[in-house]
């Protein structure tokens, strides 16, 4: 069974795979420190069909994690 954040993908007709290939990039740049955290929204046709969060928003122990309120510079 897959997560929810990947229903909207199958019901667009888009190919999950792709997305927990990204999962796994993501996951391997928190690992590598190359960012704390971040978010993917992808949209198609106007409507966004993923949408997730990964990581902290620093470095530091105990920072927040990153949510769809996070803001970038």
């Amino acid at each position: 069974m897959l997560p929810d954040y990947y229903a909207d993908l199958r019901r667009v007709g888009m190919d999950v795979r792709c997305f927990k290939q990204i999962d796994t990039i993501v996951m391997n740049g928190i690992a590598q420190k190359a960012y704390p955290g971040c978010q993917l929204l992808v949209a198609k046709d106007g409507e966004v069909v993923y949408n997730r969060c990964y990581g902290n928003q620093t470095y530091m122990a105990g920072a927040p994690a990153v949510d769809s309120a996070t803001v970038y510079d």
